[in-house]
């Protein structure tokens, strides 16, 4: 109203490219106002992410906290978040251990931080990963087909959900192609 964004777009520098992070609808808009606009750009405030894993996780984590999110889209995020942190160089320490000690260091697992902070078990984590890793398979035969079952346009039960992750890639297509005609699967 006032003639500029009061958010900033969110990004992170990595070998010279500069990845957005938050605020593609911000950006998205901006590029779509006419050339002469009176409005001005929206600010950019960088994030200090070293990898695009650190990133997913922050991304996921952020999207964690929207009060909207369908059953399907919170169980993705947490998937998400879980398949980017359970890498080791992410990996959380419990607490009273320090880095750089000559104890052995104990570390907690990653989905049991994720479960404490989700409040939710641990396997529930471990299954959300698996579910988010059958939507990033499905991504790959059709782009758009992931949004589709996050938004609850297809009304598949998670069961099936990952049973057309594992399909092989033909299968998946012609299963997908029958799911959108309406055909039963």
């Amino acid at each position: 109203s006032d003639g500029r964004f009061t958010d900033s777009l969110l990004a992170c520098q990595w070998n010279g490219r500069t990845v957005l992070i938050d605020g593609h609808g911000r950006y998205r808009l901006w590029l779509s106002l006419p050339e002469d606009t009176k409005i001005k750009p929206p600010n950019v405030e960088y994030l200090d992410l070293d990898t695009f894993d650190e990133a997913r996780a922050w991304m996921a984590r952020h999207a964690l906290g929207r009060r909207n999110l369908t059953k399907f889209q919170r169980k993705a995020l947490v998937g998400a978040r879980y398949n980017a942190e359970k890498r080791s160089p992410y990996r959380p320490i419990k607490k009273g251990c320090q880095s750089g000690t000559l104890s052995p260091l104990q570390p907690i697992k990653t989905a049991e931080k994720i479960a404490e902070e989700e409040e939710t078990s641990k396997r529930s984590v471990f299954r959300a990963g698996q579910f988010h890793d059958a939507l990033r398979k499905i991504g790959a035969v059709d782009l758009r087909f992931p949004d589709d079952i996050l938004a609850n346009k297809c009304k598949l039960t998670e069961s099936q959900i990952m049973s057309l992750g594992d399909l092989p890639r033909e299968e998946m297509k012609a299963a997908i192609e029958s799911i959108k005609s309406g055909k039963s699967w």
